[in-house]
């Protein structure tokens, strides 16, 4: 009974939300592609922490509860994000989830793909652990490589709700199942 409790708690605090939608456009010029071009794109972040605080505002809180070491350790996880560090776990799910579903299609640095997947990262809400879900909002548009004119435009978010976890193990998570749920949306949209 205990175990039983015990894994339905587990479940709970790692449960995923996700939702994807289409704005404008199709995914049937994926068809037939074995490569596609990923551009994942900064430049826009938005961070938030619990109850939708803004970064500046959480950081000094934090700051004052936890010590300056806390907004160097925060600082350090900001910049290691804004880098695309991790990219690598969007990437890795991403595609495992397309080969889950018997695609053949690959993302990743492939420049000389015919088509590139665009993914703006528009915020990501850590939420205040241990108490918050966090989540990613991501615009995803699809262009053909060296183009600028978007083929399809998708919006999509990603909750999870995982309330025992540091900060960089949400950024982690948040990169892994956004990479996870949109492969699956496109494997599922494109059966080959």
């Amino acid at each position: 009974m205990k175990k039983t409790l015990l894994l339905a708690i587990f479940a709970l605090c790692c449960t995923s939300i996700s939702a994807q939608r289409l704005k404008e456009g199709d995914l049937n010029f994926l068809k037939g592609e074995k490569e596609l071009n990923i551009i994942v794109d900064y430049s826009h972040i938005i961070f938030k922490f619990g109850n939708g605080i803004d970064e500046e505002k959480y950081v000094e809180r934090q700051a004052i509860k936890e010590g300056e070491q806390w907004r160097e350790k925060w600082m350090t996880l900001k910049d290691s994000i804004k880098s695309g560090s991790k990219n690598t776990f969007l990437f890795k799910e991403f595609n495992l989830a397309l080969f889950e579903r018997g695609c053949t299609l690959r993302g990743g640095n492939f420049a000389q793909a015919n088509y590139t997947m665009n993914i703006v990262i528009k915020e990501i809400c850590i939420g205040e652990v241990p108490f918050d879900d966090p989540y990613i909002v991501l615009d995803i548009f699809f262009t053909k490589t060296n183009s600028t004119d978007k083929i399809a435009v998708f919006k999509t978010n990603t909750t999870n709700i995982m309330a025992f976890a540091n900060m960089e193990w949400r950024v982690e998570t948040l990169h892994k199942q956004a990479g996870k749920k949109f492969g699956y949306f496109i494997a599922n949209k494109i059966k080959f």
